[in-house]
């Protein structure tokens, strides 16, 4: 028997166009319509949103800046701290290596009212114009100018002069014989200073402190002398002193007036006659 060329309904045969769709993935290019529409292709990846603020990523999102400030300010401190700290250590290095200096701008001095009642700072004595003035004229007085002053108008009733107890005519009275004998007196004004001095202190003698009627401190001149005396005294022994020469000066109503005049025996006499017995051996 031939075969049908019809095949049957039972056995049907293999197609292409047979295979069940998902078995066979379905495949679609993007086009223009696609793109127009803003459709993404499906091979395409989204970027995951960002989550929204919430208590659980305010903290991990949100940078802090408090600390940050904190930060600024601790280094700001820092740095102060050290250049406050370096300047303290070169001030303290300064002063050791000028003890003097550091004590003058570490010890404030109180401005003196001189004989005119105008104040002046301590100093060279030209600073004070009214000093100045007293001293020129009590220099002529002691060298015995003409037309110059009495020498009770510049002294205090008693005086400690050179070691001696004494007053205004006593004074005169040596000042007369130096002078016969050839003596010479030079003050150097110029490299002349003056200064504050407690009136409580050791160095200032009984006549300044037991002077009568005086107010204030002692007004303290270092006065530059160059003196030749010939009837020096023995425990000095040289003609010729130069150097220091120390005058103190109280405050009257009539104006200042010498209590205490003598050589320095460190700047004056040892400093130019080192072999009198009141320097120290070396």
């Amino acid at each position: 028997r031939a075969s049908s060329p019809v095949p049957s309904a039972s056995s049907p045969s293999p197609s292409p166009m047979a295979t069940p769709l998902e078995r066979r993935p379905f495949e679609r290019t993007p086009t223009e319509r696609d793109d127009t529409a803003h459709v993404a292709h499906a091979a395409t990846q989204l970027a995951p949103a960002a989550p929204l603020p919430g208590p659980a990523t305010d903290a991990a999102s949100v940078p802090e800046a408090p600390p940050l400030r904190w930060g600024r300010l601790f280094a700001l401190v820092s740095t102060v701290a050290v250049l406050c700290a370096g300047g303290i250590v070169s001030l303290l290095i300064w002063r050791d290596a000028h003890p003097a200096a550091s004590r003058a701008l570490l010890t404030p001095a109180a401005p003196v009212t001189t004989v005119g009642g105008r104040s002046a700072p301590p100093g060279p004595v030209a600073n004070d114009p009214e000093l100045m003035n007293l001293l020129r004229r009590w220099d002529s007085a002691m060298r015995l100018q003409p037309g110059a002053q009495s020498l009770d108008r510049f002294y205090a009733p008693r005086v400690s002069w050179n070691a001696q107890a004494t007053d205004a005519a006593g004074i005169a009275v040596q000042l007369e014989r130096s002078v016969s004998a050839g003596g010479t007196n030079s003050f150097d004004w110029a490299r002349s200073t003056w200064e504050h001095e407690d009136l409580a202190s050791s160095d200032v003698p009984a006549a300044c402190r037991a002077f009568a009627g005086a107010t204030g401190d002692v007004v303290k001149v270092r006065a530059w002398n160059d003196e030749y005396r010939v009837d020096r005294h023995a425990s000095i022994g040289c003609a010729r002193l130069e150097g220091r020469y120390l005058l103190r000066l109280r405050r009257t109503p009539a104006g200042l007036r010498i209590c205490h005049e003598t050589w320095s025996v460190a700047e004056g006499i040892c400093a130019s006659c080192p072999t009198a017995s009141v320097c120290p051996r070396h």
